[in-house]
This record gives structure tokens, sequence and C-alpha cells, in this order.
């Protein structure tokens, strides 16, 4: 379990990350996107949700191939078709 200085030295670690150029630059090209938290489904009393969906390469458990699950997609998953957040990769 973390304390409340290293959960804080964490936060204000994301929150610079989020204001620098890469990050603005990943929003604007799509490979990052905002969560909506009202639609996310979890059977967690206390889920851990993130703040943003970004890009994520995975190796397929059937194949072996390395693919890429884009944000979009993640959105789509967990927004829209009901997908747990416990889920994520």
């Amino acid at each position: 379990m973390k304390s409340n200085k290293q959960k804080k030295k964490l936060l204000v670690a994301k929150r610079k990350e989020e204001k620098s150029r890469e990050f603005q630059e990943a929003v604007r090209k799509g490979s990052i996107l905002p969560v909506d938290t009202s639609k996310i489904v979890s059977k967690s009393v206390l889920p851990t949700i993130p703040r943003h969906y970004r890009d994520k390469e995975f190796k397929c458990k059937d194949c072996g191939e390395v693919q890429l699950w884009t944000a979009k997609r993640q959105k789509w998953w967990y927004e829209e078709a009901g997908g747990e957040i416990e889920t994520a990769v």
C-alpha cells in the first residue's frame, strides 16, 4: 500500500505529463482519449479507473503476434460494449 506522500508524488507526475507537448500531441492524434467515467462498468467497490485510454501494444495469446489496442477501440469496449474496467491489460 502506498503512503499519501507517494500517492501525491504520482499524481503530480501524472499532471505534469498531461501538460507536456508529447501528451498534447498524442491527444491531438487520437492515440490518447479521455475516459467518460459515467459509462464505466465495474464489479469492484472502489475500481481503479484510468483518466485516459492510451494506444498500447499486446501479444496475442493465440498467435503470439504483437498487436496494437488503440485508445479508440478501448473507449468503445469499456464505454459502449460494457467491458469491465478490471479486464484492462
